[in-house]
């Protein structure tokens, strides 16, 4: 009969199997319980709580316009299927990332269902006037006017279409600046369109700042070609010395200008909604800056005194453009810096944490195996210091996945390297911590021999075994440290992203829109350039 083998009681061979089997199991289901509420939340809120069409439209805002089109183009297919009147929100959404030369069918599209719509108008109006369709870019823009009478915008970009719509030089001259004068004389702010967006979505990040940023790019260029074609004209007229009406016609263009450029400070209250805002200021700036340039010409013309006080505006105009010129040289660096400071601190960071963790994790159990550890190993408790120690780890890694995306803010110094840097030492120490951790808690061979009544009378054979034993716990306990230090980050990670949601509105991984669009600083550098002129 073969003999039994030595049993060590500080190894776990005497332990409760079935209760050590119940405490392993019960860790798992709440480790899959955390991760499963997380996951459950996320799906729910944005995959079960529209229908189809909806979903597609909501996720496609929060991609580039390669990615959003094909989206786009489902949502309008199914709506359309579903639907006997199509939303005409899917279809502006979808013409604003078409490709070139289906631009302006989508956008008649979309204007046919929604004829009402200002904001459509606009944008439609612009397209129309970048392709050279004129005449009809001249019709939208009066019907955003009709649509929105307090918007000085619309009034503006008609005047805009009057060179390319009139023949005769005298009345393109006389009615365009007619109706700018008339929109300068109207008490009405200059509102430019704001993006489609959802209302789940909070309105700030990169995607929702290009999206901005796109929009009022749009909507001044018809007015910056306008600029080009009004001032040559002054200029080649000026040369010829046919100055009559040329100094009043400027002082409304400068007047233009001015409201075009202190209408960029009337943005939204939250997010990112200064972006965009200093493009249109530099088109005003410029526009004024040219204005004044050609009055002080037309005083050289006419052998008239020099102007002090055109010298200075002259001055303060070229302050005021070349400090948002370097604002623009700088934007965006910080704003790719910040995207992918958050992209390694809320995304790449953690699933690796989880990747090396599980590695980690595989490897020890591939060496308890090696060792021949049993069941009896799970047995063996870690008691409160050990569930302090696992705890501690975990806790540090989750930390710093809740205090990195505040560290990393969009700095001149990029952030990633250091982040990378500490991430890489924070895994290594829980690697080397999950070998310190059985010398911690196990008992050494010579002392488990001599208990369970031995005393020091332990004979060489227990000793041996002893040592055996304790190799196999001690790769056993290697395995456990890992596998529930892994569990513990899986349950912080999800609580984090939680509360993350529960703070921002938005998920960790939800990149595009927490990444900054730098919208508040735009704002800040137009409201500094602008406190330039007097």
């Amino acid at each position: 009969m073969k003999e039994a083998p030595p049993q060590f009681s500080a190894y776990g061979d005497s332990g409760d199997l079935i209760g050590a089997r119940r405490t392993r199991w019960s860790f798992r289901c709440c480790v899959v319980a955390c991760v499963m509420l997380m996951s459950v939340l996320w799906i729910s809120e944005y995959f079960i709580g529209y229908e189809r069409a909806e979903n597609l439209y909501l996720s496609a805002l929060t991609k580039h316009k390669e990615s959003a089109r094909p989206l786009l183009r489902q949502a309008v297919l199914r709506d359309k299927a579903a639907s006997e009147s199509p939303n005409p929100r899917y279809v502006q959404a979808l013409a604003e990332r078409e490709l070139e030369d289906e631009v302006l069918p989508a956008y008649k599209q979309a204007f046919e269902l929604d004829p009402g719509n200002a904001t459509l108008a606009l944008r439609y109006g612009c397209r129309l006037f970048m392709a050279g369709q004129f005449e009809q870019a001249r019709d939208r823009f009066r019907d955003a006017a009709q649509y929105a009478p307090d918007n000085a915008l619309p009034r503006y970009l008609e005047a805009t279409t009057i060179p390319w719509t009139l023949h005769e030089e005298p009345n393109i001259l006389r009615e365009s600046l007619k109706l700018f004068a008339q929109a300068n004389s109207s008490g009405k702010q200059i509102a430019l369109p704001r993006p489609l967006w959802h209302p789940k979505l909070p309105p700030q990040g990169r995607q929702y700042a290009q999206l901005r940023r796109e929009a009022i790019e749009e909507c001044v260029a018809p007015i910056a070609q306008y600029r080009d074609y009004i001032m040559g004209v002054a200029a080649r007229q000026i040369q010829e010395k046919h100055t009559q009406y040329w100094d009043s016609w400027l002082q409304t263009l400068e007047r233009a200008g001015d409201k075009l450029a202190r209408s960029a400070l009337l943005t939204d209250s939250e997010g990112d909604s200064g972006a965009g805002s200093a493009s249109q200021a530099m088109v005003g700036l410029d526009l004024q800056l040219r204005a004044v340039r050609l009055r002080q010409k037309i005083l050289e013309t006419e052998s008239g005194p020099s102007d002090d006080a055109l010298k200075q505006r002259e001055q303060e105009l070229e302050n005021a453009l070349a400090s948002l010129r370097d604002f623009e040289n700088a934007r965006q660096p910080i704003i790719e810096r910040d995207t992918n400071a958050r992209e390694f601190a809320c995304l790449t960071a953690p699933f690796f944490a989880i990747l090396a963790l599980s590695a980690f994790c595989g490897i020890a159990a591939l060496t308890a195996r090696l060792f021949g550890a049993t069941r009896n190993d799970w047995t063996i408790p870690h008691g409160r210091k050990g569930l302090l120690i696992m705890a501690a780890c975990a806790l540090v890694l989750g930390t710093f996945l809740a205090c990195a995306p505040i560290v990393q803010q969009a700095t001149v110094k990029d952030a990633v390297p250091a982040l990378r840097m500490l991430w890489t030492v924070l895994l290594a120490a829980t690697a080397i911590t999950a070998f310190v951790y059985p010398w911690l808690l196990l008992k050494s061979p010579r002392i488990a021999a001599e208990e369970d009544g031995f005393g020091a009378h332990a004979s060489s054979e227990r000793l041996a075994a002893a040592n055996v034993r304790f190799r196999r716990a001690y790769a056993a306990m290697t395995r456990r440290f890992l596998g529930v230090t892994l569990g513990l980050f899986l349950c912080v990670f999800s609580l984090w992203a939680i509360v993350f949601r529960m703070a921002t509105a938005l998920y960790p991984w939800q990149i595009e829109l927490l990444a900054t669009g730098m919208g508040s600083q735009e704002a800040q550098a137009v409201r500094q350039a602008l406190s330039l002129l007097h």
